[in-house]
């Protein structure tokens, strides 16, 4: 199964979703089609299972971030290692770009996606008030809202740009986080 959402997710990101067959994922996964249609009854069932893995890998990703490792990192540098590790996984992670490419079905996932949101921000919540004692509940929650949804915009945007100007958008978001929580301290 894994063989075929690996396939799926770089025929999307490739190809797009319309363009792309269950025979050629079947093919790109060096399996037969009657091996994909055991798993999968049509192509927007292989599509959702890729979106839910991407969402698992990301929520890994997350708590990894706002683990015990956090806490001995002064906030400057965990902004920025999570504008890094979050950019890292979407360049290495085709189902991430198979994914922006086929926002038409975000539809698809949006609640999962959505409920994903809301438990990133409230992690982020629960970690900046030990990097920043004086933020109330109200403001962590905002603060991490602005974080996350300002990783996500950058994140969305460089992927559609150049390496240069990806490379400079991502800094400037850095930056930019960095002035907006410094508000805080």
């Amino acid at each position: 199964m894994q063989a075929i959402l690996d396939a799926a997710a770089e025929l999307f990101a490739d190809e797009g979703f319309e363009n792309t067959t269950m025979e050629a994922i079947a093919a790109r996964a060096g399996t037969s089609i009657g091996s994909v249609y055991q798993f999968f009854e049509k192509k927007q069932d292989v599509f959702v299972a890729l979106a839910h893995q991407v969402l698992q890998e990301v929520r890994v990703l997350a708590a990894q971030l706002t683990g015990a490792g956090a806490m001995q990192m002064h906030w400057p540098e965990l902004i920025d290692a999570s504008v890094d590790a979050f950019v890292a996984l979407g360049r290495a992670h085709p189902g991430l770009r198979a994914i922006n490419a086929n926002l038409q079905l975000y539809g698809l996932f949006e609640e999962a996606d959505e409920a994903q949101s809301r438990e990133l921000i409230a992690q982020a919540a629960r970690v900046l008030p030990t990097h920043i004692p004086t933020l109330s509940e109200d403001e962590a929650r905002r603060v991490a809202t602005m974080i996350i949804t300002t990783i996500n915009a950058a994140l969305f945007f460089t992927r559609r740009s150049t390496d240069e100007e990806a490379a400079e958008l991502l800094a400037d978001s850095k930056r930019m986080l960095r002035a907006y929580v410094a508000t805080y301290v």
